[in-house]
Formats: structure tokens, C-alpha cells, sequence
């Protein structure tokens, strides 16, 4: 007789017990399907006491983005945080590389940590998978992943 082998933890189970573990979060927040959903997730496992979502402001963020990114914090009852960013400074970013996502997502987190909240030991965002024809950093992570992985964030996943 064989031994049973135990049911695999459901990723949303595992995402919600780690998160839970976490004494605050600031989150890094675009409005995007995967930072919309672990900001709701962060929100339902930590209240709004001990998580923040923070997005950044600047020319480079289209308009209708940033209201449909709006609407959802509204909508859930998620603590946001606007911050200008200046991304577009940047000749690095300015040039439009492949990898320019890696450049505004280092202004974003550049500006980010400094509002995470009192006492908090985690910065998070969404995991970006690889999209086909972009340079790949590793782990299924696009160029923009890497400047939170540099500042210690978490990624979930």
C-alpha cells in the first residue's frame, strides 16, 4: 500500500498565510491585474492598519490607469498613497531600452520606501511574468522586478 501524498496548498491559501506573517506592507501598486489583486488580498489579511498601497504619479502613467486604479482602492477600502515620481528624467529611461521598466521601477521604490509606514519590515509588489521578447532577469521576472528584489522587498509566489 502506498503512501498518500498530500494535497498541494492552493496558491491563494499560501499567499494569504504568508502575507499574514508580515508585521505591515507597503505595496507597490500600478492598478494592474496582479498588483489590484495582492493589494486586495494584503487589505482582507492585514486591514488597513497594517498595509498600504502606494502608486506612482507622473507623465508616463496613462490617465485612465491611474482613475481605474483609483476606482479599485475605492472600492475595497484600500489605504493609498500617491507619490510623484520622475521617471522621465532619467536618460536611462528616457533612451527606451528593453529593460526601461527596470529604470522606473527604481524612481518608483527609490521614492517609496522612504513613505513605507512606521515600524514596517516589508515592502511588496506583484510578481510580473515574462512576457515574450523581453530580456528575462530570472524567476519569471520581467527588467521592472529587479529594483524591488535590490531593496529587499518581498514577491509573493
Amino acid at each position: 500500500m502506498s503512501t498518500p501524498v498530500p494535497a498541494p496548498t492552493h496558491p491563494v491559501t499560501a499567499l494569504r498565510r504568508l502575507v499574514g506573517t508580515f508585521p505591515s506592507v507597503l505595496l507597490g501598486y500600478s492598478g494592474g491585474v496582479d498588483s489590484a489583486f495582492l493589494a486586495v488580498v494584503l487589505r482582507q489579511e492585514l486591514g488597513r492598519e497594517r498595509m498600504m498601497a502606494a502608486i506612482g504619479r507622473s507623465a508616463s502613467y496613462p490617465l485612465a490607469q491611474w482613475e481605474a486604479a483609483r476606482a479599485l482602492v475605492r472600492r475595497f477600502d484600500i489605504p493609498l498613497v500617491e507619490i510623484e515620481t520622475r521617471e522621465l528624467e532619467d536618460s536611462n529611461y528616457v533612451a527606451n531600452p528593453t529593460n526601461r521598466c527596470f529604470y522606473c521601477k527604481t524612481e518608483l521604490w527609490g521614492r517609496l520606501v522612504p513613505e513605507a509606514p512606521a515600524g514596517s519590515r516589508s515592502c511588496a509588489t506583484a510578481r510580473t511574468p515574462t512576457i515574450s521578447g523581453e530580456e528575462s532577469t530570472g524567476r519569471g521576472m520581467r527588467p521592472a522586478g529587479a529594483p524591488a528584489c535590490v531593496r529587499r522587498s518581498r514577491r509573493p509566489g
